[in-house]
């Protein structure tokens, strides 16, 4: 299985005593927020993925695709150089009221925890952050410690003034390569222009195999209940001697784990003509439900074959859960990155976000970047068939990290 996830944060100047960010924390320091706060972040994590899930699926009609991880890691990219009322609206929507500093190394240390048990499974995993500042704007030395050395970002100098065309293209080209070529434009044309001053991005990829595979003949054609009708679909088809599962009564969930690692990819199926309805359930995270799940024997389940890639513009979205003033030129205050209170403010909040998923694995990639300028009735327990629209999460109950929360109401579009 592979993901990706490139999210960008462009920040531009408005033209209508800076405050700077305090400097990175040591290793032990951030060793202890996690801690002390891996709970809270994991809850703060899935809480924001969920919420924009289904408030990104407004009619349910589509499929879609969000990596809360990519956004947290790319708001703490933001985070250390916001000021005043900017940083109280964001930190409510990070649901943490921890510094900035500690804030990003939280957010930095916990990512890498997951990182280091991927990898020790043999998976492949890639989780890289960039700031892009143009040529003539300088920024706060203090700040660019924190995400220099508390998160990790290359700091790049890029020519948005005279040439945002190459700009963008050396962006594209430097998530494209994080990404193992899975995303192909993380920036669209027209995105960054002459007023862009800064670009944060983080760029995710994830390759990984199940821990108990399909078999090489486990693939077959079923019928699949769309919101259009039924459809012949190709569908994975496993038996297993013991998984975790879960039945509700408006909805069936079970966890199918990757290989070494406490990653799983958790699917919750919802009953006939419970769709929306269980949406509004799972709206306040994934985790809750793979906490219940409970060990089932001898248990065969049939989830389809799916490539499904999404971009989204989450202005609107975080907007709608507080996060105002970065977005309003004159009012934001991002003077923690340079220039004076009210001159920089959010453009855009934009993710892309690809998941392909076999009887492999799965693989999948996010980036998310901001840009800132100047101004049914129920199946028998053992046999889990996923034909109708469904739910699905990647994450891990080890570290509390979600890395993808999706809808399929369509495995084949």
């Amino acid at each position: 299985m592979r993901r990706t996830l490139v999210l960008l944060l462009c920040i531009l100047p408005f033209s209508g005593c800076s405050t700077a960010a305090p400097n990175a924390l040591s290793d032990a320091q951030g060793a202890q927020l996690v801690g002390q706060y891996q709970a809270a972040l994991g809850e703060s994590m899935d809480s924001l993925g969920a919420r924009l899930l289904i408030g990104s699926s407004g009619s349910s009609t589509s499929n879609v695709l969000v990596s809360p991880a990519g956004i947290l890691e790319t708001l703490a990219l933001l985070y250390p150089g916001v000021v005043g009322e900017t940083k109280v609206q964001i930190a409510k929507v990070l649901g943490m009221a921890l510094s900035p500093t500690q804030y990003a190394t939280l957010v930095n240390q916990d990512l890498q925890l997951l990182t280091d048990n991927l990898r020790s499974g043999g998976n492949e995993f890639i989780l890289a952050n960039s700031l892009w500042v143009d040529s003539g704007f300088p920024i706060q030395s203090q700040y660019e410690d924190v995400v220099k050395n508390g998160l990790h970002a290359s700091i790049n100098p890029a020519d948005f003034a005279s040439d945002p065309k190459n700009a963008t293209a050396k962006i594209n080209s430097w998530v494209y390569g994080e990404t193992h070529h899975f995303i192909t434009e993380a920036v669209p044309s027209g995105v960054i222009d002459t007023l862009t001053k800064v670009v944060q991005v983080n760029a995710m990829y994830l390759n990984s195999s199940w821990k108990y595979p399909f078999g090489a003949n486990s693939v077959w054609s079923e019928g699949f209940t769309t919101l259009g009708g039924t459809k012949q679909v190709d569908e994975m088809h496993g038996h297993y001697s013991s998984l975790s599962y879960l039945q509700s009564s408006n909805f069936q969930a079970v966890a199918l784990p990757y290989k070494g690692t406490s990653l799983e990819f958790l699917v919750i199926l919802p009953n006939v003509g419970q769709f929306q309805n269980v949406g509004h359930e799972i709206q306040n995270g994934f985790m809750p439900v793979a906490k219940e799940l409970k060990p089932r024997m001898d248990m065969t389940v049939s989830i389809p074959v799916f490539n499904v890639a999404d971009a989204l513009d989450l202005k609107q979205s975080l907007e709608s859960l507080g996060m105002r003033l970065a977005f309003q030129p004159g009012k934001a205050d991002l003077s923690g990155i340079g220039g004076a209170p009210g001159q920089l403010y959010v453009k855009d909040a934009l993710q892309q976000c690809h998941l392909y998923v076999t009887e492999q694995g799965t693989v999948g990639a996010a980036s998310t970047e901001i840009v800132d300028e100047v101004l049914s009735q129920p199946l028998l327990p053992d046999n889990f068939l996923i034909n109708r629209p469904f739910y699905f999460s990647i994450l891990d109950p080890k570290t509390g990290v979600t890395l993808f929360d999706g809808q399929i109401v369509d495995p084949n579009p």
